[in-house]
């Protein structure tokens, strides 16, 4: 259906105005379903709207490398389907901050961001400890952290957590978070690369 700007008149008969009223309203649910999940029979998606995940990262890159494919149909931040696949409420979460850092040898243990995204800095505080400052702050303190790292032995194992402490707020910060990678043994170790992720709602 095609809009008509022919706007119906009072003194006009119906068999005149109902071919126009359904004209318009045809094109508004076309116009509708461009961005949000619109049927006639109102099922539980119905008004939801349509939105395409992709990285916030990808912007100061330049353009993606390929097209997005998917649609999300959300309510409430929550993905309820994707491509008609019902999803089970699986969160959104975008990446707030990444990193792969490396880190040199001894005595300088000099810090190189080979790639990062949302971070100024990672500073080594103690053999296999780090903070990680992030270049703007995120929103809470909330966000989820993860971590690999890679060491230089080919039977040495690397685990990645965010440092403990007494208190939460003392390793993690809306500006930055402490992190240490340790061995099969629990011993801080220095990386040749670790990788940090950052996650929010």
């Amino acid at each position: 259906m095609v809009y008509t700007s022919n706007v119906p008149q009072a003194n006009q008969a119906i068999a005149t105005t109902q071919p126009i009223i359904q004209a318009n309203f045809g094109f508004l649910a076309a116009s509708i379903g461009q961005e949000h999940n619109f049927n006639a029979a109102g099922s539980g998606t119905d008004t939801y709207h349509l939105k395409a995940s992709m990285p916030s990262q990808a912007d100061p890159a330049g353009a993606l490398t390929a097209p997005i494919t998917g649609v999300y149909y959300v309510s409430g931040g929550k993905a309820k389907y994707y491509n008609n696949t019902q999803v089970g409420g699986a969160l959104l979460m975008p990446i707030l901050a990444a990193t792969n850092f490396s880190v040199g040898a001894g005595p300088t243990f000099t810090i190189t961001l080979r790639s990062s995204y949302n971070i100024s800095s990672v500073t080594r505080t103690a053999e296999g400890k780090y903070t990680v400052a992030f270049t703007n702050n995120l929103p809470n303190t909330d966000y989820l952290v993860q971590l690999t790292g890679m060491r230089g032995g080919n039977n040495d194992l690397c685990f990645g957590q965010v440092q403990g402490a007494a208190a939460y707020a003392t390793s993690v910060a809306v500006g930055s978070v402490k992190i240490q990678f340790t061995n099969e043994q629990g011993s801080n170790k220095d990386v040749l690369m670790g990788n940090v992720l950052v996650f929010g709602l």
